[in-house]
């Protein structure tokens, strides 16, 4: 790996890293806040391990192939195995099946205990943008074919 791509990581590594210590400090003093101010130490923390989690994996793959090359050389031939891809696409769209149910059903169940119309407006639109999505990428690929 060269070492300005290995110093990158390295550097949004810690940023993630001292972001997530911030996060739970800020959970820890527990100030009250107001309005969004509230919810600031969850999304530091969220943010942050999940960018140091993926950056220390990135790094951390790159150390091992860069020790065990032979390794390395077999895993890009297993990512580019077309059954590996085609096994990883119809995962994919199990997921996107059960996703469907999931969603509807979260639904019903959230406007059967008269939970707020915001929160229920929410999920209609992350539903809706997952639905449009499909329609979107189903088009573009009849298209093509």
């Amino acid at each position: 790996m060269q070492r300005n791509t290995w110093i990158k990581y390295a550097v949004w590594g810690t940023i993630g890293l001292l972001l997530a210590i911030a996060g739970v400090a800020l959970l820890a003093v527990g100030t009250e806040a107001e309005g969004i101010l509230r919810a600031l130490p969850g999304i530091m923390t969220g943010l942050g391990c999940g960018l140091f989690g993926s950056k220390a994996g990135i790094l951390l793959t790159k150390q091992a192939a860069r020790k065990n090359p032979q390794l390395a050389k077999q895993q890009a031939i297993l990512e580019k195995d077309e059954r590996n891809i085609s096994l990883n696409h119809q995962a994919k769209a199990k997921a996107y099946d059960l996703m469907i149910w999931v969603y509807g059903t979260l639904l019903l169940g959230l406007a059967l205990i008269g939970t707020t119309g915001p929160a229920v407006g929410l999920v209609v639109a992350a539903y809706l943008i997952v639905v449009a999505a499909h329609i979107y990428f189903l088009h573009t690929l009849h298209k093509t074919m």
